[in-house]
């Protein structure tokens, strides 16, 4: 169902610039990033995305246009505002939709075929278990560790494996995780199922296991038992199945989940159901940095105020957070896409959402439409996790919908020139 590890040498240049893009928005070494937390090596290689972009063109999509238009808008918007204005910051977000629009591109072009999304994915697994299994060990050990994080961190078992923070990890594995799920269902012709598929694709299921439960982050164990929903109760055909899969829900959550991680998730639901900002960062401070900020730009919404529509100028969101919570979440803005429609206004947020519905979301995958709602769009324009996602919702969209063949089984593991055409 992959290729092997000798194969991508021989994978032509351009694939391997989409793996390079691909690699750097999931990736952040710590040691790189300012203390901002913005990863300068990712910057170097957006710095080049416009030339990829323009190489892997052969034709005007009007999907390129729409990011292009979305661009110009918030940049005109933001001169309205010109005490706000910041043009680092509209460069910034410029990168990061020059590197995404060239990353679709060399899809289009079929230098990311499915196999080789596939072993792709099944190599950020592993990546990703074995470098946390690394830093676990160190402080096991009391060795210095590699890609530290504990400055965010609350207990020294909290580890960020390669991301800026645990909770980007929990998500950049579960999406791979997921992509993994849907990719294999389509090249197999069918739905995927963990109960048929268990044997062979045990490796990568037990790295994802150990990923999620061993992090020690809320983020991951309620994903976890959502992808465990998804591959398993969607394919349950009766009654027995749901018996026993619940049961062994019940002996994952009992065994090997810390009580403190189950606690959490549930406070903080309680919290965003009282619809009370002063309950949420009590319930949970690291999830308020998340989740207040959305609940406070929709409570300020008004249609009928001018500036709803051509936004409240850069960095807004901090300024309003910051009046209405003080010094509780210190002076960093948030809301996640919300703030687009606060700081560059309503006509660029609405173009801003068709465009991404177009480009990354399936109707085939409606599951993961509901994920992206309930956690992917709390992040931010301006970071790296959010377009790492993106490129993973519209890498699986592509291969969903424009795949003609399923690929003959007899041809899963080994190497085709023609595996680059279009498929």
């Amino acid at each position: 169902m992959h290729y092997k590890i000798s194969d991508l040498t021989k994978i032509p240049t351009n694939s391997k610039m989409a793996i390079l893009l691909l690699a750097s928005m999931c990736i952040c070494l710590v040691g790189f990033a300012d203390e901002r937390g913005i990863n300068q090596i990712l910057v170097g290689i957006m710095a080049f995305s416009p030339i990829m972009l323009i190489s892997a063109k052969k034709e005007i999509y009007i999907d390129d246009i729409g990011f292009i238009l979305f661009w110009i808008l918030i940049y005109i918007f933001s001169t309205f505002t010109p005490n706000s204005f910041r043009s680092s910051t509209l460069i910034y977000s410029g990168l990061f939709i020059s590197t995404y629009l060239a990353f679709l591109n060399y899809l289009r072009r079929g230098f990311l075929p499915i196999r080789l999304y596939v072993t792709i994915i099944r190599v950020f697994i592993f990546l990703f278990t074995i470098f946390l299994v690394l830093q676990q060990l160190c402080v096991l050990l009391g060795l210095p560790i590699p890609n530290d994080a504990q400055q965010i961190a609350v207990s020294k078992w909290k580890l960020n494996t390669l991301t800026l923070e645990p909770s980007h990890a929990a998500r950049l594995v579960f999406i791979f995780m997921y992509s993994y799920i849907l990719c294999v269902g389509k090249m197999i012709g069918q739905t995927y199922s963990l109960k048929i598929r268990w044997k062979k694709d045990k490796l990568v299921w037990i790295a994802f296991f150990w990923t999620m439960i061993t992090m020690i982050s809320s983020t991951a164990v309620i994903l976890l038992v959502i992808l465990l929903v998804k591959a398993t109760f969607i394919q349950a055909k009766s009654f027995v199945n749901l018996l026993v899969g619940s049961v062994l829900f019940g002996v994952i959550f009992f065994f090997f989940i810390p009580e403190s991680l189950i606690d959490r998730p549930l406070r903080v639901i309680e919290a965003v159901f009282s619809l009370d900002p002063d309950a949420v960062v009590g319930a949970d401070d690291s999830a308020s940095f998340r989740i207040v900020p959305a609940m406070i730009i929709l409570d300020n919404i008004d249609l009928f105020d001018t500036d709803i529509w051509v936004g409240h100028g850069v960095d807004y969101d901090q300024v309003l957070l910051y009046q209405k919570m003080g010094e509780r979440l210190g002076e960093k803005g948030g809301g996640g896409i919300l703030t687009v429609m606060l700081n560059y206004g309503m006509i660029s947020f609405l173009l801003f959402l068709l465009l991404i519905f177009k480009t990354s979301f399936s109707l085939k995958d409606p599951f993961g439409i509901l994920i992206w709602i309930l956690f992917f769009s709390l992040g931010g324009l301006n970071t790296q996790v959010f377009w790492a996602i993106q490129m993973f919702y519209t890498a699986n969209k592509f291969f969903l919908e424009k795949t003609r063949r399923k690929i003959p089984a007899r041809r899963l593991y080994r190497y085709k020139k023609h595996d680059y055409a279009n498929i």
